[in-house]
């Protein structure tokens, strides 16, 4: 049953893939806007290629921001742990590298970074359905990356049992967040048990 489900899901993906392709080639139906909700050419492109630099609802990320979340998708990809331990700004680094010193646990990792992450106003949080539920096309399409079936996870905010990776900007109280981002690693989350 759940085949069949991420089977429909993907033959829908790629409906919507068509779709947008047709749309940006300036062949479609007069007088029909896309919906902003929907994976764009742009999105489709960046996650092919590395991580996705573009929020859950569209927005860029600032090219300072883009730089170290490629920075942590390289390290992931090349399995440098030094690199890693030097991007990470989180408290436990042992941990850390007892999960990232596995290369399945790493090719999970890269798969979420090319979801789009929740934009949390003060650091983004991958995949973002793992936080915000399901909010538009992105998270089910990104859902559909992580082999994830929406209509079998009614609420992926307590029922998501994957890997999430988090990048915040620096804070230092009493001053206001808004320090450079930094990556605050990686976490796997349990999901709905039973």
């Amino acid at each position: 049953m759940a085949r069949r489900h991420r089977t429909a899901a993907r033959g829908v993906l790629a409906l919507l893939f068509v779709a947008v392709l047709t749309g940006c080639a300036g062949v479609g139906t007069a007088g029909y806007t896309e919906p902003t909700t929907a994976p764009d050419a742009a999105d489709t492109i960046s996650t092919a290629q590395g991580p996705t630099v573009v929020d859950s609802s569209g927005a860029p990320f600032e090219p300072e921001y883009s730089e170290v979340v490629q920075a942590v998708h390289r390290a992931l990809a090349d399995g440098d742990l030094d690199r890693l331990r030097a991007l990470y700004h989180g408290d436990d680094w042992a941990g850390q590298a007892e999960l990232l010193s596995q290369q399945r646990v790493r090719d999970q990792v890269l798969t979420v970074l090319r979801t789009h992450p929740a934009n949390l106003g003060e650091g983004y949080m991958y995949p973002g359905f793992s936080v915000t539920g399901w909010t538009g096309l992105r998270d089910r399409a990104d859902a559909a990356l992580l082999d994830v079936a929406p209509d079998e996870l009614a609420d992926p905010t307590t029922g998501y049992s994957g890997y999430q990776t988090a990048f915040f900007l620096d804070y230092n109280p009493p001053h206001d967040v808004g320090g450079p981002l930094q990556w605050r690693g990686i976490a796997k989350l349990p999901g709905i048990s039973g």
